[in-house]
């Protein structure tokens, strides 16, 4: 049908393949036959807890790099250092992290399957240094909420 789509200069379908392509093929069948290959099984549990490592006089450690890129920082200000004692703590996160990821990521970082997560979208604040206007960028900040009796120490050493 539309023959004038087709092109003109291409060769028909009796083009030999590349050398290149057969040396590969040959190959592969040689090391095919001398050592077949193994496939080894791994067992995984998917409710499987987060590794904590044990540090200096006992302490647990967290697994920080688990949440790299989703949970940036602990939020610190007055408002959430008593939202804190009522086992809900603030963070900053990614400005594209949605709940599950929040989630996900908290929980590989301290071990605790949170309660809840509550979402704020910070708006751009225009802002003035001396005669230069400038914007204080947007962020994200989640408040995560722990089942009681969970102890995060973020509050220490701020």
């Amino acid at each position: 049908m539309f023959n004038f789509l087709k092109n003109p200069f291409k060769k028909g379908k009796s083009d030999a393949p590349r050398k290149s392509a057969q040396k590969e093929l040959e190959d592969q069948k040689d090391e095919s036959k001398k050592s077949p290959v193994k496939v080894a099984e791994k067992k995984v549990d998917k409710k499987s807890e987060p590794k904590k490592e044990e540090g200096k006089k006992g302490e647990k450690k967290t697994n920080l790099e688990a949440g790299f890129g989703i949970i940036l920082k602990p939020h610190v200000s007055e408002k959430t250092a008593r939202a804190g004692t009522h086992d809900t703590y603030a963070f900053v996160v990614h400005r594209n992290a949605n709940k599950i990821q929040i989630k996900k990521a908290f929980w590989k970082m301290y071990g605790i399957e949170p309660i809840g997560i509550q979402v704020v979208n910070t708006s751009a604040r225009k802002v003035q240094f001396r005669r230069v206007a400038g914007v204080k960028g947007a962020w994200k900040k989640a408040y995560i909420r722990v089942p009681k009796g969970s102890n995060l120490e973020i509050y220490e050493g701020v």
